[in-house]
């Protein structure tokens, strides 16, 4: 009927009840025993109308088909139990009349305190479902900035192994040139050296 942790903190609040109504050690453990969050508030009920705990005891041990049955025993047990309290003494009556009040409190008070719990995880999952949306915004676009880096830099790299080509091309070019001009002038010198007469 609810998470783990809802529970525990549902059976913590009705236990602190339990306590400030003065209610024996022995009682607040026996709502450890329950794996029913909302069996523990009926039996919370129980106790705080001044049922023993063998009597309460007895109530969950008895076998039924569903947990609808099983409450409506409950319900009927209290009842019994309250009609067996009852005496036309006022100050008795008084009694019984705190309780149920208080019981109605606990039920109350049970009742926001789950709606709290509701809200504060709709709240924590609503922040952690933006924060991974926002986390996988930024990653996309961290992507794509160093995508559009590496671009600019294998254009930057194309370009300069383009320049080196035309740069290696002309350097062929002008030293062809320097050869040619190398092998006339050889031929030049050679020619005057034939020229020339002997002493």
């Amino acid at each position: 009927m609810g998470s783990k942790e809802e529970k525990h903190i549902v059976i913590e609040f009705q236990k602190k009840i339990l306590q400030e109504a003065g209610c024996s050690a022995e009682v607040i453990a026996f709502l450890d025993e329950i794996e029913d969050e909302v069996f523990c508030e009926y039996y919370c009920f129980c106790f705080l109308d001044g049922m023993p705990i063998e009597e309460v005891r007895r109530i969950d041990s008895v076998p039924v088909q569903n947990w609808k049955d099983k409450i409506k025993r409950i319900r009927e047990e209290r009842t019994g139990y309250l009609e067996r309290l009852f005496v036309p003494d006022a100050q008795v009556t008084q009694q019984i009349s705190k309780l149920h009040e208080k019981a109605g409190r606990v039920f109350k008070e049970t009742e926001e305190l789950r709606d709290t719990i509701n809200t504060t995880l709709k709240q924590t999952l609503k922040i952690q479902e933006e924060a991974l949306v926002q986390q996988k915004e930024s990653y996309q676009s961290t992507l794509a900035s160093k995508a559009e880096l590496l671009k600019d830099r294998e254009d930057k790299i194309q370009s300069l192994l383009s320049e080196i080509e035309q740069n290696k091309a002309v350097w062929e070019n002008e030293k062809k040139d320097l050869l040619l001009k190398l092998e006339e002038k050889k031929l030049r010198l050679k020619k005057r050296r034939k020229k020339k007469p002997p002493l």
